[in-house]
């Protein structure tokens, strides 16, 4: 996904993505601040978002961004995701990855 989205950087976004924070399995907050790579990231995601035309790939979008940000937090980033999306985002993140 990250290399249809971002193709000259998606190794690079992929790594401040995902491997570069540690994650609180108690609190499951994120210990680490945003880089400017992963605010970036977020940006990108959020445009894709906004100009998707099927409801899949909305879906794709939110299920990536469901790893890092909580509801209230996306709700900065892209103001219309209701919670019912996003529940069925991170439903979908962990039944396919």
């Amino acid at each position: 996904m990250l290399d249809v989205l971002t193709p000259a950087n998606s190794q690079e976004l992929s790594t401040e993505l995902f491997d570069r924070h540690a994650v609180s399995r108690q609190s499951q907050f994120v210990v680490e601040a945003r880089s400017e790579k992963e605010t970036e990231l977020l940006s990108v995601f959020a445009e894709r978002y906004l100009n998707a035309q099927h409801s899949n790939t909305r879906l794709q979008i939110l299920s990536l961004m469901a790893a890092k940000l909580f509801l209230k937090k996306k709700r900065q980033i892209i103001p219309t995701v209701t919670s019912y999306r996003y529940n069925i985002a991170r439903r979908h993140r962990l039944l396919h990855g």
